[in-house]
């Protein structure tokens, strides 16, 4: 009875110590040290950025025929008086007004048109008086006489294509697609085009990317092969594009064009642009640096690192990235301890 006794007890002991996975003492764990190094964390991440200047339809055509020159560069700043586009060898002059050019202005034309034509005039000195909106013979002397200046035959009758009105002056422009040198106008075609404000940067991303493009991060558009040829700005928005898009809108820091005072010269006006983009994920930060694997939460929240002597020290992340974080709480020079299967 006694030896089955201890047979029996001798069999528990070795079941239950077969259950148990083993253990080894702390100090065998193999562990990996690191000495906390000053160094700099960021997550680059490089795209297309587009750029294309907005515009609005700001000017008619009035002439009919072939258009034989065009005057004006896309984006250039164009002032009363200047130039636009040639129709048969006509000018079609930039002028202010609200009221497009719809007919012939000749003597005792009366409206709103008459008077634009008349403002026109006296700003450049060639008809004394107020404006009104009556054509008088005053109106036509001085018609003859910015006719002489134009180079074309001083009739005194305004043709319908002879002023294009805008409705500011001076403002960039540039002339609708559809206008190239050979190509038949008509009158009352879309013929000039008001940029307005500066050229919208936008990046196009698959969702799974955008998501990991944080609102607000910031960028750097590179526009030429030197290092400081660059425009620093944010991701201002992201907006949904159908059917699985996401279009990002870059702008300068403040809110501002991102290419600021460079945009005339680096940004062509009349068409879209591709620039190199660089998303900053993770912003450069500098500071001690620990490998993120070394990083554990305690209980109660706290992120610590063990050192070298198995103490353990609280520390806060300021950034992560590529398996590597920027900390404070430990200092340049302290070692951290890692042991191989964690903390």
């Amino acid at each position: 009875m006694c030896s089955a006794a201890v047979l029996f007890g001798a069999g528990w002991w070795a079941a239950g110590a077969a259950s148990q996975p083993p253990t080894v003492p702390e100090p065998e764990l193999r562990t990996v040290e690191f000495t906390v190094e000053q160094g700099t964390v960021e997550r680059v991440l490089t795209y297309a950025a587009s750029a294309t200047w907005p515009s609005v339809p700001a000017g008619v055509n009035g002439h009919g025929g072939t258009l034989t020159s065009v005057d004006v560069r896309p984006g250039a700043s164009v002032a009363a008086g200047d130039v636009l586009y040639t129709v048969d060898l006509r000018p079609a002059v930039a002028a202010v007004g609200a009221v497009p050019a719809f007919r012939d202005l000749t003597l005792d034309a009366r409206g709103a048109d008459v008077e634009q034509l008349e403002r026109f005039l006296a700003e450049r000195q060639l008809l004394a008086g107020t404006p009104d909106d009556r054509f008088t013979a005053a109106t036509g002397a001085a018609v003859r006489r910015w006719q002489r200046e134009l180079g074309v035959a001083p009739d005194g009758v305004v043709r319908r294509g002879d002023l294009v009105f805008l409705p500011s002056l001076p403002t960039p422009v540039l002339l609708d697609p559809e206008v190239t040198v050979g190509s038949a106008v008509e009158p009352g075609a879309a013929a000039v085009r008001a940029v307005s404000g500066g050229p919208a940067f936008t990046v196009t991303l698959s969702r799974d990317q955008a998501d990991l493009v944080p609102l607000s991060a910031p960028v750097r558009v590179r526009f030429g092969p030197e290092a400081d040829q660059a425009w620093d700005g944010v991701v201002e928005s992201i907006t949904v594009v159908p059917p699985s898009e996401m279009a990002l809108t870059l702008t300068g820091p403040d809110g501002s064009t991102l290419c600021g005072d460079t945009c005339v010269e680096a940004v062509p006006v009349a068409e879209t642009t591709m620039f190199t983009v660089d998303l900053l994920v993770v912003p450069p930060t500098e500071g001690p640096v620990v490998p993120t694997a070394a990083l554990a939460t305690e209980a109660d929240g706290r992120t610590v690192v063990r050192l070298a002597d198995g103490t353990l020290a609280p520390v806060q992340v300021l950034a992560s990235a590529n398996g590597r974080s920027v900390v404070e709480g430990v200092v340049v020079g302290d070692v951290i301890r890692m042991l191989q299967d964690g903390q």
